[in-house]
This record gives C-alpha cells, structure tokens and sequence, in this order.
C-alpha cells in the first residue's frame, strides 16, 4: 500500500493544502471562490432589466439599452442581423418563440448577440459611463463555481455530519440548532468538537429567544430590517454574558409581533438579571407597563416638549395627571375602533404569488378601503406586498422593478391610476435637504425674499437665497452650516462654520428681511409658526396646513432631512402626495408607518389616512402596532411562523372576523 505524508486522496493521491479555519471563511483570500471573490454571485446581463416591457415589440423599443443615442450603431447592427435571422421586429417581445429569444441573446457565428454586446462593453469598463451603463442592465446570478456557497472547491466539499458548510448555512436557526443538537460524533472526535458544538448551540439558542429562530446563517446582514438587526446585537450581548454593564436600547420592539414582543422582553430581563443596567427607548405600552422605572418626557413633540414629565416606579405612574402614557396605560384614553367600516366590490386580486417562503399565494385587495397585513416577523408580509404584488403591478404600469416575485395573474388594476410605495427612507440624500425644499415651500420663501425693496438694490436673484447653488450660500461650508474636523483616531467631529457661525449664507444676504427676519431667521420657525407668518400668503398656507395635518407642525422648516425619523420622513411623503390635484385612485403602501410614533400620536396618523381616503384612493399597510391594526377596514393575517414555517394566509376579513377565527394568531391580541 501507498503511503504519502502530505494531505492527499486516499484513492488517487491527488494533493491538497492542509485546511485551516481560514479555508473556511469567505472573507480570507485562503477561502473565497476564486471566480466570484467570496460574494457568492457574479453580474450577468439581466434580461427581465435589458427588456422591461415585454409587450413592447423591438421595433417599438423593448430593448432599452438599444434606446441611448451612444449604441446607435450597435442598434442598427442588431437590426440588421434580426433580419437576416428572420427575427419579426414588429411581434411583441413575449410572443417570440423560444430559438428567437436565443438567437438574440446569443447570436451566430457572425454576430454575438446581447452577450457579445455586454463582453464589447464590459471591455470598456475603464469608461466611466460604461461603468454606470452596465449598472443598469446587470444582476447578480449565483456564481456556478461554488453555487453560492462563496468558498474554495476543498472547503465546499467538506462535510460534517453529512452535510457541507453551504447546506448548514442555509439552514434556519431552528433547524440548525435541531441538528447540533441531535448530532451523533464518535469518542475519538468528541474532545476535537465537543466545545465548539456547545458554544455554537448557546449563541443559536440566544438567538430563538430574541424570535429570530427564522434566518438562516446565510443571510445578508445588509437585508436585514432594522429591528432585526438589532435584535441580532442584543443576542450577541446576551452570549458575551457581561454584568455591570450599561445597556441602550433604541425601540427594540420594531418590526415584532405581539407574540414575539413576550419572548424579546424575557430576553431583556434576562440581561437584567446577570446584574445590568438597561435603558430601553420604547413606545409599546406592553413593554412600558412592564418596566421597573419610567422617564416620561413631554408634553408633546418638539418645541411644545422637551420637560421632564414623570421619573419613578412604574406602579406609581398612574398617579400622574400629567401624564399621556399613563392614561393609555389605564385605558382612560385609547384609538377608537370606527364605527362602520369600508367596504368595496372592487378589487385586486393576485393569483399564484411565490417567492421566498410564499407558495402560489391566493389574495384580494379591498380597493377604496385601508387593508392591513399582518403576521409574525419572517412570516412573508414583505414579500407578498412589495415584490409580488408591487412589483408585478407597476411593471403593469411601464415601470421597471428588479426581481419581481411570481405570479400565475393579477387583476383589477384597470381600477386605479396609480401605485405608491411610501417608505421610511430619508426625503433627501443630501444634508441640505430640509422639509421646505421637499415640498417646494423653500421655492416660494425665495422668490418673496428676492422681491423686498433691499434684494433688488443688490440685484439678488432667488437663486441667491438658496443654500445648494453658488452664489448667496456661504462659500466656506458651501450651505451646510457645519464643517467636519478629521480626527485621526476618533470619530470626526461636526462644528459650527466660523465663516457664517452655521447661518449657511454670506452676510448681504443675512441683511435682507421679510417682516423683521432674514432667512435664517425664517426657515429655523417651526412649520406651526410658519403659518402665522406667512398668513397671507394662499400657496405656502396650503402646503403648510397639509404638514399640519399630518402631524408635524413642530418640524423646523430648514431641519436637516438627516434629523428626521423613519416615520417624520414617511409622513412627509404623505403630505406631499396630498397636494398632487389629481390623487384619486391610487393605491398607497406603506411598511409599518408606526414605528418611532407614541400611541397618541397615532391619531395624526390615522387623520392622515383619512384624508388619503376622502379622495377615492387605497391603502395598504403592512403592520404590528395593535392599535392600528383594529382600525383596519380589511385585514389579511400570515403565519403561522417565519421562514419555511409561515408564507401561508391564516385569515381575512374585518377586525371582527379575525378575532372569532381560530387560525388566525392576530386575532388573539385585538382589542375590540
């Protein structure tokens, strides 16, 4: 028999390097696929992107890239070669059989096709034009070398109890821990792995008690939400097993069920009881009444807030006349159910929706209603709403989304006009950007400002009164108002511009006024006081009495866009799809608008949505928050679990109706 002292196949003798923890990590060049660099997926041509419309025909324009006026040549070369290959240009995209949709993107010996094309381009990829072009037609596809497990070819073909790292990877947290834990290991490997297995079954098992026992290990931290991501923190906390320690918790509730609220609590007490200090930021009134001690602060948002309400036990809160919380705590104040609720003949219906954990999902959208969705976290809320009905919808309307759910149909959209997805993202990604320029308020203030008798002796145009062109902005900080100091070894630090002392304009500027203020005076008024101000003034009164409206009047006119909360930026949104004229029939989707919000500040909220509906519109709203969801007018409730356990309708119906079904898990927690 053979012997070789290196590490070898035992059958062929082929050599391999010795493995190493690193082999096995996808961050470490040792590890990572040599084709996709250890991301797991490598940009191809994507043809759902290159061809948005497939009812379009070619000639009428379906393939987009061929519609910038720098690949006209290549356009009438693919042309040309769709004649000679008895392509019909005239025929809709998704009518064109098979072997024709090969030959356009593969071509013939001649012409190479929309792959040939991109190869063309991408060897221009130093261009960055091109660079941006490619961006726009290309996806990322699972690398065919490692196929998806990101790791080199020794380290994909490892296996531990059968299994290979890209198989335990992409198990969910329950399953994994099922199986480490079953794990049957022979005497002579026990000492090698006995400790690692312990400590990977205590920080799995920290994880099922913050409710995240839905993931897999595989998934992307970036697709993480945000309550998601820090429930994964406080798992991390809770495996280190530090005492005396200083916790801060920023809403920790976001984006949980109220089932999986109880399990998150018991988590916190838990790190309570190794003898931490906790500070928990919260709005949930079960988490609340559930504390030891209560800071209240108030009475409202912003200018009207700021004191010291209430700081003691939480028995003795109730005892408090000052206080709001304590009077939702003692059900002296409460959302009201409505009266009657909407109903409609008119609806939208999706069949066959899969993706995800959703397999060939049935559902109907009331229309002219506000429908809820709701479920436990990973249960497939997002991913019915956003990616199979969204997504599919506007594709409907002409425009583009990037990987869409599937769908067998969808029905019903010649009802409406419209589909809007307001998220919580930032109005502006600028720091300039403020509540006034987003709703076009700062326009009007500039175009008053430019008219006083002291602007025209200075010859000052409107544009001098903005801070995001050259001109009348502080040519020192360029309108920011703040200037970053580099700090070597420490966070950078922002001060205030000692050109302008973070007044954002030049002092000739500064020196005209309307009504006694300069415009710095003007956009540091809170939107409430705004309105008196500008009282005669019809345009600037109605886009400020829609801010109103919606809850913000205690918002700065110039507050940095960066300031504004999740739900401040949505409720913007709101506001300003409230001035188009013509906002009838159309269906408005909002992901958890409640979140950062206190129970009384639901009201303005629901004010909102009335305001919504009193114009023929729709809503749906993907949801947590108890007191919202008993106000519905249609709820479709998912679960019963996340992950591979949910991806199923439990219920649908009105409040009412989901509360006497035995399926549904929302339904034992509404207060009706």
């Amino acid at each position: 028999r053979t012997f070789k002292k290196e590490f070898c196949c035992p059958e062929c003798f082929k050599e391999f390097k010795r493995l190493s923890p690193n082999k096995f990590s996808f961050n470490s060049p040792d590890g990572a696929c040599s084709e996709c660099k250890g991301f797991g997926n490598i940009l191809f041509p994507d043809l759902d992107l290159i061809v948005p419309d497939k009812r379009k025909s070619i000639k009428d324009g379906c393939l987009s890239i061929f519609q910038r006026p720098s690949l006209s040549y290549e356009k009438r070369k693919f042309i040309d070669f769709c004649s000679t290959s008895g392509i019909d240009i005239n025929v809709p995209y998704k009518k064109l059989p098979e072997n024709k949709i090969s030959l356009i993107l593969n071509g013939d010996l001649k012409y190479k096709g929309l792959k040939g094309l991109f190869k063309r381009l991408e060897a221009k990829a130093y261009k960055m034009h091109i660079r941006v072009l490619l961006s726009k037609f290309r996806s990322p596809f699972e690398c065919k070398n490692c196929e998806g497990s990101r790791l080199n070819t020794l380290a994909s073909k490892v296996r531990f109890g059968d299994k290979t790292i890209k198989e335990l990877s992409s198990f969910c947290i329950s399953d994994l821990l099922k199986f480490l834990s079953n794990i049957k290991i022979k005497k002579r490997d026990l000492e090698i792995i006995d400790e690692p297995i312990k400590q990977s079954i205590s920080r799995l098992n920290y994880l099922v008690e913050v409710g995240l026992e839905y993931l897999t290990l595989a998934r992307l931290t970036r697709t993480l939400s945000g309550g998601e991501a820090q429930r994964v923190n406080l798992a991390q906390q809770l495996g280190s097993r530090l005492t005396d320690t200083l916790y801060v918790l920023d809403e920790p509730s976001i984006g949980l069920h109220p089932r999986d609220i109880e399990r998150l609590f018991k988590t916190i007490q838990d790190l309570r009881d190794l003898d931490n200090t906790i500070i928990v930021i919260e709005h949930d009134l079960d988490i609340i009444a559930k504390s030891d001690w209560i800071i209240e602060l108030g009475p409202k948002s912003g200018e009207n807030g700021g004191q010291l309400i209430y700081c003691g036990a939480t028995k003795n809160l109730k005892k408090n006349i000052n206080s709001i919380t304590s009077k939702y705590l003692t059900g002296d104040l409460n959302i009201h159910v409505p009266q009657k609720r909407r109903s409609s003949s008119q609806k939208l219906k999706i069949q066959g929706a899969s993706k995800h954990n959703l397999q060939k999902v049935t559902f109907e959208i009331l229309l002219n209603c506000i429908t809820y969705i709701t479920g436990v976290s990973g249960s497939g809320k997002s991913t019915l709403i956003k990616d199979c009905l969204y997504g599919n919808a506007i594709r409907e309307f002409g425009q583009s989304y990037e990987n869409p759910g599937n769908i067998s149909s969808i029905s019903g959209l010649e009802n409406l006009n419209e589909i809007i997805m307001i998220t919580q993202e930032p109005i502006g990604t600028s720091s300039r950007s403020n509540p006034a320029s987003y709703m076009k308020i700062y326009d009007e203030i500039r175009m008053i400002m430019s008219k006083s008798p002291d602007a025209k002796k200075l010859n000052l145009r409107p544009g001098d009164f903005s801070f995001n062109t050259d001109g009348g902005r502080c040519d020192e900080c360029k309108g920011v108002g703040k200037k970053r100091i580099e700090m070597q070894f420490l966070s950078d630090l922002e001060v205030d511009c000692d050109s302008c002392n973070g007044k954002k304009f030049k002092d000739n500027v500064l020196g005209i006024k309307y009504k006694e203020k300069n415009i710095d005076n003007i956009l540091n008024l809170t939107i409430a006081e705004a309105k008196r101000f500008f009282e005669n003034n019809k345009k600037i009164i109605d886009r400020l009495d829609i801010l109103i409206s919606v809850g913000l009047g205690y918002l700065r006119l110039g507050q940095s866009s960066s300031t504004l909360s999740g739900g401040e930026s949505q409720r913007i949104k709101m506001a300003k799809c409230l001035l188009a004229k013509n906002s009838s029939g159309v269906l408005y989707i909002l992901d958890e608008p409640s979140i950062g919000l206190h129970v009384d500040d639901l009201r303005n909220l629901l004010n909102t949505f009335e305001l919504i509906m009193e114009r023929k519109n729709s809503i749906i709203i993907i949801e947590h928050n108890i007191e919202l969801i008993k106000t519905a007018d249609y709820i479709i409730d998912m679960g019963p679990g996340g992950g591979k356990n949910g991806g199923r309708i439990l219920a649908t119906g009105t409040p009412e109706e989901i509360k006497k079904s035995k399926s549904s898990i929302i339904g034992n927690y509404l207060n009706l």
